[in-house]
């Protein structure tokens, strides 16, 4: 297993060049990047039906009944439990929409859990570690999927992808419902493959083990809905005493939980998400000093001539918008709704013509068959053809604007090309080619997430990439390309999510139909306008809200451009008044980027 004591050894062997950079921004990176090395995080996430006991599990872990638990739905907002060993008092916050954290009050914190207000984003609650150590893991405890509101469901579509363990609750006595398949067909459009998703069943009679009927029954429902075998866990139903239900520990629960996100697998993810962004610290200090070497070559009107450029090209820049990113996406939302009523059509002549098909005698077989697999199904696999289209239209309009990109960087250094001596020009060529590029790859399809961004690599490296992008500006996002290429499948994932979502909607409408007295002469007929019915109500929940997420990462990436603009801008014109180092030390700080890149195993020329 690769050690992460070899990270802090290298982020060692890195600080003089930091140093010599003398750059606020790489400094504040540095530390932030030395401090999660040194703390690595893990995240945990708990979904389930409402009252399905998710927050008694967790409360079990702690010892105590920290989060509130009645027999009535109490959960209403994302609480995020935080383990530290040095915790002598429990500390209770409010993270609110514009990033603030206020603290709180238990009660007022338990009220806020409740019936949180509309500028909570979740409340955390920061407790001492248990029995088992799981230091630097964060617990998310979720509303139940029923009492799921849109901002809830926004929140679940930034940081499912970003977590390490999903642990699925269902109540023994309910079991598998339809609610659970739509939102767990919702939950596997968003969580990465790696990630490990167990199910706990809760509250069941004592004694209850794997060959349980409804144990086996729950895990092959589950095993239908995620197209795998997950590991299962029981808690048996406590047993109350004084008037009182004793706390459900689930050591075994929490056991597999510390065993994942320690294990050799987990912890060579996090080397290898953090390696990567120590090389790209070290290309952000080899950036700051070439730069300064090249415009300690520039006289003062060479100087004026190429600033004058760089801000010339960086208002072509901004014309990608108008000519690529605008008409691009307004052409994909002009031609969407065609596209979904094509794919509802699909599903439906997909799924009369299996009714068709079915015996008159198999009436209740062919209802529950549509309920819990053939309507969900048609439907996913018709959102695949809608997320196919869509993929291509994207990588069309950020093929576009990397190709405009280019001509407009390849034009600018060719005019300073002309202007300056060759060695000037080389110089300022490399250098300008390589801050641009590091601006501009994939432009269109960096797609920020609020949360965190999960690169293939890990929650805890992928947070802490999301919260130095808020606080210190968009280092990680503009500089990482890891970013960038798992962008479309993340959108895409979000309209996938979306569309199974819509499911729900269409289900109710044959759930109503089961209400209904059929006889085996007249259940297709009857069934046949209901399943219309369901498909279109599917089709009119989706189109808007596929909608709406075109249109924020439209503005999103229209955003991106412009600062991708202002800071091709402003490449060297921060640093003028900053240049008195001499030529004989510049040339030492650049023999020192060579050297310390050799020792780290980087080069200068190289890019993520």
């Amino acid at each position: 297993m690769k050690e992460i004591s070899e990270l802090k050894a290298k982020l060692d062997k890195l600080e003089p060049l930091i140093e010599t950079a003398n750059d606020e921004k790489i400094t504040v990176l540095s530390k932030f990047l030395a401090e999660r090395i040194n703390s690595p995080e893990s995240f945990v996430t708990f979904l389930g039906e409402t009252s399905s006991g998710k927050s008694t599990l967790i409360n079990g872990l702690i010892g105590k009944p920290l989060l509130p638990m009645k027999a009535s739905p109490t959960t209403g907002a994302i609480c995020e439990i935080m383990f530290a060993d040095d915790c002598k008092d429990d500390g209770f916050f409010a993270i609110n929409k514009d990033a603030t954290i206020e603290k709180l009050k238990k009660s007022d914190c338990i009220t806020l859990i409740e019936s949180p207000d509309k500028n909570l984003s979740r409340v955390r609650i920061v407790t001492t570690s248990p029995e088992i150590k799981l230091t630097n893991l964060h617990i998310f405890d979720t509303p139940g999927y029923d009492s799921i509101v849109s901002e809830h469901e926004e929140i679940l579509k930034e940081f499912l992808p970003n977590s390490d363990v999903v642990v699925y609750t269902v109540s023994y006595k309910i079991g598998i419902q339809e609610n659970d398949y739509v939102f767990l067909g919702f939950m596997k459009e968003l969580v990465r493959d790696d990630v490990d998703i167990i199910i706990v069943v809760n509250r069941c009679p004592k004694g209850t083990d794997e060959n349980d009927r409804r144990i086996r029954e729950i895990r092959q429902y589950m095993k239908d809905i995620l197209l795998t075998d997950v590991k299962c866990f029981t808690v048996e139903a406590a047993t109350a005493e004084n008037g009182e239900y004793p706390l459900p520990y689930a050591k075994d629960v929490w056991t597999h939980i510390g065993e994942t996100v320690s294990s050799e697998k987990h912890m060579n993810m996090l080397y290898e998400a953090f390696d990567s962004y120590i090389s790209e610290l070290y290309l952000n200090c080899c950036d700051v000093i070439e730069k300064r070497y090249v415009m300690s070559r520039l006289d003062a009107e060479e100087l004026d001539y190429f600033i004058s450029e760089q801000k010339a090209t960086a208002e072509r820049i901004k014309m990608a918008v108008d000519k690529s990113i605008v008409p691009g996406f307004d052409k994909i939302m002009k031609q969407l709704p065609d596209r979904i009523q094509k794919a509802a059509d699909a599903a439906e002549r997909n799924i009369i013509a299996q009714i068709d098909a079915a015996p008159k005698g198999k009436m209740e077989e062919m209802q529950a068959y549509v309920n819990s697999h053939l309507l969900p199904y048609c439907i996913k696999q018709e959102s695949k053809e809608i997320q196919n289209f869509i993929e291509l239209k994207l990588e069309k309009i950020n093929q576009e604007v990397d190709d405009y990109l280019n001509k407009e960087v390849i034009e600018f250094t060719n005019k300073v090309s002309i202007r300056l001596s060759t060695h000037k020009e080389l110089a300022a060529r490399n250098t300008v080619s390589k801050v641009t590029n590091r601006l501009g790859y994939n432009a269109l399809l960096s797609y920020f997430r609020g949360f965190g961004g999960a690169g293939g690599a890990n929650a805890g490296i992928a947070n802490a990439a999301s919260h130095l992008l808020k606080k210190f500006g968009n280092i990680f996002g503009k500089t990482f390309s890891r970013e960038t290429h798992n962008t479309l499948k993340h959108i895409l994932s979000k309209i996938g999510a979306t569309s199974m979502k819509a499911v729900g909607a269409a289900l109710t409408v044959i759930i109503e139909l089961g209400m209904v007295t059929l006889d085996y002469n007249t259940w297709k007929i009857k069934m046949k306008p209901k399943i219309r019915e369901a498909v279109k109500k599917w089709r009119d929940e989706t189109v808007p809200i596929v909608e709406s997420d075109l249109e924020e990462l439209k503005a999103q990436n229209i955003s991106i451009i412009e600062t991708i603009a202002d800071n091709f801008g402003n490449i060297f014109e921060n640093d003028i008044s900053e240049q008195k180092t001499s030529d004989e030390e510049l040339l030492s700080q650049l023999k020192m980027c060579d050297d310390i890149g050799k020792i780290i195993g980087v080069t200068r020329n190289e890019r993520i």
